[in-house]
């Protein structure tokens, strides 16, 4: 079952996926008791993405963007992210998390590395919940 937090099922949508959609915080931890409660008959089960889950508790925090996000804020934001990446993976599934990437470039403009795509030092913190960590890319070439 796909838990998407994007409009991004598209490119699968051929293949008819079992999928929930959620765009606040509040139903995608609805979704986590309903998973835990009922254990539906699912081997795995992929969320998309762990990205955006930030941008919806980011917007909690700060109203949609209308204030800035103070130095409490920032720790709200960590302990909510972790909260909800161990909610995902205490899930009695297979899980398979998408996060995206974002370009971190040296002084001359090359590519450094890539970074997860998620504020504060959650980002640092949420690899160790997973047993394996892949990267996928398009050659845009």
């Amino acid at each position: 079952m796909f838990i998407c937090a994007e409009n991004g099922l598209l490119s699968i949508a051929n293949k008819a996926p079992d999928f929930v959609e959620f765009k606040t915080l509040q139903e995608l931890k609805d979704l986590y008791v309903y998973l835990r409660e009922t254990k539906p008959d699912y081997d795995t089960i992929v969320i998309d993405s762990l990205s955006e889950i930030s941008k919806i508790i980011k917007d909690n925090i700060t109203n949609c963007g209308s204030k800035q996000m103070i130095l409490r804020d920032r720790g709200i934001f960590s302990e909510e992210m972790m909260q909800t990446v161990r909610q995902i993976v205490n899930l009695p599934y297979h899980v398979i998390c998408i996060v995206h990437t974002k370009e971190v470039l040296d002084d001359n403009g090359n590519i450094k590395f890539y970074d997860l795509a998620i504020e504060t030092k959650a980002k640092n913190e949420i690899a160790r919940y997973f047993d394996i960590i892949g990267f996928a890319s398009i050659d845009k070439e």
